[in-house]
């Protein structure tokens, strides 16, 4: 099948590296891996059970470290014993780290990575569709520490990535559209070209048709990859991939490490929804514009998420995240599809935006949402 399988590049220079998407992306594992002995596979228990064959062929059984699955890894206690594990070992400096896994194993494994000696070499095998078109690639490794996610970490490239959609077959569909919101988010930062493909291929995807999702992650890749390549350390554009995040990390923060958490793709899509809100509310897109963000989302029926939905507490959590400025809240907004740009919000104007929310996800105003600001008339009751 490796025909089918793409090959993406993210040009940082030196620090440069390729991708390969498609069924039968392993294939490309002993290419990848030929520099760098002995090889350190990080894997969380789920992803081994499923995938232990290929994952025992790659790497020796002594070298696979084991953490639990879940956001909850993503700790300084998991990455200390990662640590100590290393040094047990006495891995050396011509070592890989091999993570196999969605996006918590990819960002505390590729930390360890980083770190572990001054940085060791990492290639990143994700298995989610959540990591495969979007924590995969950029470099962003971290764990979380205390109010916020992510905030302990660095920026450390991959030597190389394998998306291999095969690992697919195996996902829920909370899983899968997890992975669709931030698809949707690409497509979005991408262009109104890029919109039409992917409501064109909808149905597709949510039927988890394997061509479809090729599609999907290849473009999802190339759009991360350009943001990368144009600023590696998120000091400009590249903040733009934070559409639908500022309001997502406060509704998966809201539920914690708890069974009932909202996952992150499923956050990013309700912070999308809210996105398209605030941007209309600006006049920069129209309601033809905000009908298609939202019939997308409607589309793919997220958790419902009314009972998160407090404005002060949702407002006390991104005050926490690491994008805010000062005292202020920063949105990545549309001025069309592919048109980002990213703004500092008043509480007025969150307030009056979470009113529209609630209202469109069938909830009732409530006196502390009503603000006087003007908001564009709800233009869907139903799901599509």
């Amino acid at each position: 099948m490796s025909q089918e399988i793409e090959e993406i590049a993210v040009d940082l220079g030196k620090r440069g590296y390729t991708v390969y998407a498609g069924a039968g992306a392993l294939e490309r594992f002993p290419a990848a891996a030929k520099d760098w002995r002995p090889r350190i596979a990080i894997v969380d228990e789920n992803v081994l059970r499923l995938h232990h064959s290929w994952i025992e062929k790659a790497v020796e059984p002594d070298n696979i470290l084991v953490i639990p699955p879940g956001e909850a890894s993503k700790s300084l206690r998991e990455f200390a014993r990662l640590q100590d594990r290393l040094i047990e070992l006495k891995v050396p400096r011509q070592a890989v780290v091999v993570t196999v896994g969605g996006g918590v194993t990819g960002d505390l494994g590729g930390f360890v990575a980083a770190t572990y000696l001054r940085g060791v070499a990492w290639i990143n095998v994700p298995t989610t569709l959540l990591a495969q078109v979007d924590a995969a690639v950029g470099g962003k490794v971290a764990v979380n520490r205390g109010p916020g996610k992510n905030l302990i970490g660095a920026f450390y490239q991959p030597r190389a990535v394998l998306s291999d959609t095969g690992f697919l077959a195996t996902l829920d569909r909370r899983q899968m559209v997890s992975g669709l919101f931030e698809h949707l988010k690409h497509a979005l930062l991408t262009g109104d070209a890029a919109v039409r493909e992917l409501e064109r291929d909808f149905a597709a995807l949510a039927r988890g048709n394997p061509e479809a999702l090729t599609r999907a992650v290849a473009q999802s890749i190339r759009s991360e990859a350009l943001f990368v390549a144009a600023d590696e350390r998120e000091a400009g554009r590249r903040a733009f991939l934070n559409l639908g995040h500022t309001l997502g990390h406060a509704l998966e923060d809201r539920t914690g490490a708890t069974e009932s958490r909202l996952l992150h793709g499923e956050a990013v899509g309700i912070g999308i929804w809210y996105a398209a809100i605030l941007s209309e509310m600006r006049g920069w897109i129209g309601a033809r514009e905000s009908m298609r963000m939202e019939r997308l989302v409607r589309g793919l029926r997220p958790v419902e998420a009314w009972n998160l939905l407090e404005p002060e507490a949702l407002m006390e959590k991104m005050l926490q995240d690491k994008k805010r400025l000062g005292g202020r809240i920063r949105f990545v907004l549309l001025r069309s599809f592919g048109r980002p740009e990213l703004v500092e919000v008043e509480a007025p104007e969150i307030l009056a935006a979470h009113a529209v929310l609630g209202e469109r996800m069938g909830l009732p105003t409530t006196e502390h949402q009503r603000t006087g600001l003007p908001t564009p008339k709800r233009h869907e009751k139903e799901w599509t």
